[in-house]
């Protein structure tokens, strides 16, 4: 139980969540003043391997310290026995604090998840699983939302008891039941310590964040309820309007067979049969019935006034032909799709020179070329074409179509697209950054590229001369640094990162390339060549992990 609410509220990573550390002792070496542990020298570094970046410290006595981080506390002195039970109560009441963050978090991510859903729902007719797959996202998020509002249950009945109660004296005036704890406040390292914990605050600040959970748990359970009734009403309509169509064709059928042919009924007939026959088999493996329909009503509606008085054996023997091809069909189709289902694809804009004669001349050469003009203005104006063709040589062993957009009057390439179709369950042998390199390399070789060297040389003197300031982030850690690159290379790149962040660079992972496009959307690029790390901006932001 308690682990279906921990793995719920940390999305399975039970393992890996948020702690907070409690050390005490009754010596630390070296002895100081609290003030010099916050030396932001080899002392402090120490101290952040245990509890996180440091926040402050206090000297609670003369021989007695306390020091705060963001992740942990520690105390150290010979008194640390006697306040151990108000330092418990503070670190009780700050893992519980980190856990109603999570539990508001979860929420909010429900939130968003059922606004979705909602939207989905309005788009059922557009797709033929998309009902289904609501349904099932709303059976999840139901679980999600009862094992939510049971942690906040407990949370609520753990703000109603206090963790601690403070007094005067050694012994409470009155007795103490269940697990509060009592603290005496009747010397001047006891109020001290008090005064800077502030528990009455701390406790304050996370009653109001439990009310804001359950506020916010119950517009969740309020939206999953309407969203529960709205994909009932639409399974309930859905499944009417398909027992309507059903009657609808078979009286229709019925009428028609009473004034045409047998063989032309015949037909339809074996048409109606191969429809049925598909959707008890198709039913068989989808668990529920598409026609909801009786025995009793094949009997009576196809069996008795359709079947006796025609050749029932070509019907059977149609069926088996018919079911023949639909495997046939399906196993076609199955191939087609795994043939042509996955690809690889690059776009990219560029403005190259290119001489337009060699270009014509090198299309000779290709396959399935096609010609698209799109733009035509005046005379001292711009025209852009489209030209589409099949290239199969130039990208190892694939079959790619290029569709190059150019300015046919001035002569410059402005946008290059490139779509490799293979099958999907067989892993590339080329990335897709590859493609691009490989297209420019091909009209550079076939001088149709007119800058193609000088870009070169440019490009070899930048990765030599210039440098370059960037700012980096580790995963998990909200401060960026600045890394210079002097050598714009990959190698260089991680080492200088590894150097910033103290890192050993096998221990890099990766490194991408971030850019905002706007508000609310972001655009990541894994960094893996050279020519990406001299394509970098000044400033650029990189993620790192």
């Amino acid at each position: 139980y308690q682990r279906n609410i921990l793995s719920t509220v940390y999305d399975g990573d039970v393992k890996n969540r948020q702690k907070f550390c409690f050390y005490m002792a009754e010596t630390i070496t070296p002895k100081l003043s609290a003030h010099h542990y916050l030396d932001g020298d080899s002392v402090e570094a120490e101290i952040r391997q245990l509890i996180g970046d440091t926040q402050h410290a206090l000297d609670v006595t003369d021989n007695d310290v306390i020091i705060f981080g963001e992740n942990g506390v520690i105390f150290a002195g010979p008194e640390c026995t006697k306040h151990e039970t108000l330092l418990v109560s503070y670190v009780m009441l700050r893992g519980r604090e980190e856990f109603s963050f999570n539990v508001f978090r979860k929420l909010e991510t429900i939130t968003t998840a059922l606004q979705k859903i909602e939207k989905d729902l309005t788009r059922v007719h557009e797709t033929p699983h998309m009902l289904r797959q609501c349904q099932m996202r709303l059976a999840n998020m139901t679980t999600d939302v009862y094992r939510l509002g049971e942690a906040v249950r407990h949370m609520e009945l753990a703000c109603d008891t206090p963790v601690i109660v403070f007094g005067e004296t050694d012994e409470p005036s009155e007795p103490i039941y269940g697990n509060t704890n009592y603290y005496a406040l009747n010397t001047k390292s006891s109020k001290r310590l008090h005064h800077a914990l502030d528990i009455n605050s701390l406790s304050d600040s996370i009653r109001v964040r439990i009310h804001g959970c359950v506020m916010n748990l119950r517009a969740n359970e309020d939206l999953l309820r309407t969203l529960e009734r709205g994909a009932m009403e639409l399974t309930r309509n859905r499944r009417h309007r398909i027992i309507d169509n059903t009657k609808t064709a078979l009286e229709v059928t019925r009428e028609y067979m009473e004034h045409e042919n047998v063989r032309q009924t015949s037909w339809l007939l074996t048409w109606l049969y191969a429809g049925l026959f598909g959707f008890r088999f198709i039913d068989r493996f989808v668990g529920t019935w598409s026609i909801p329909e009786s025995v009793s009503f094949i009997t009576k509606k196809i069996r008795y006034p359709l079947i006796w008085n025609l050749p029932i054996v070509w019907i059977v023997m149609s069926l088996g032909m018919w079911c023949t091809l639909f495997a046939a069909c399906v196993f076609l189709h199955i191939l087609y799709t795994n043939r042509y289902d996955g690809f690889i694809e690059s776009t990219a804009t560029m403005r190259h020179k290119v001489c337009v004669n060699t270009l014509l001349r090198f299309l000779k050469l290709k396959r399935e070329v096609g010609q698209q003009q799109v733009v035509a203005s005046g005379f001292h104006g711009t025209q852009v074409t489209h030209i589409t063709y099949t290239d199969v040589s130039t990208f190892d062993s694939y079959r790619a179509r290029v569709t190059l957009t150019v300015d046919s009057m001035h002569g410059y390439l402005l946008k290059t697209r490139i779509r490799i179709a293979k099958s999907k369950t067989i892993p590339g042998t080329m990335f897709p950054y590859e493609l691009d390199e490989r297209l420019l390399a091909d009209l550079g070789l076939n001088k149709v590229l007119l800058d193609g060297a000088l870009t070169a040389k440019l490009r070899a003197a930048q990765s030599k001369v210039a440098s370059k300031i960037l700012l980096v982030r580790a995963v998990g850690n909200a401060a960026t640094r600045e890394v210079t690159l002097t050598a714009l290379t990959v190698a260089d790149l991680r080492a200088q990162i590894s150097a910033k962040f103290c890192y050993r660079v096998r221990n890099l992972v990766r490194v991408v390339a971030v850019t905002y496009i706007d508000e609310k959307t972001v655009d990541e690029e894994l960094i893996q060549s050279d020519a990406q790390v001299v394509a970098l901006r000044p400033f650029q932001r990189l993620n790192v992990v």
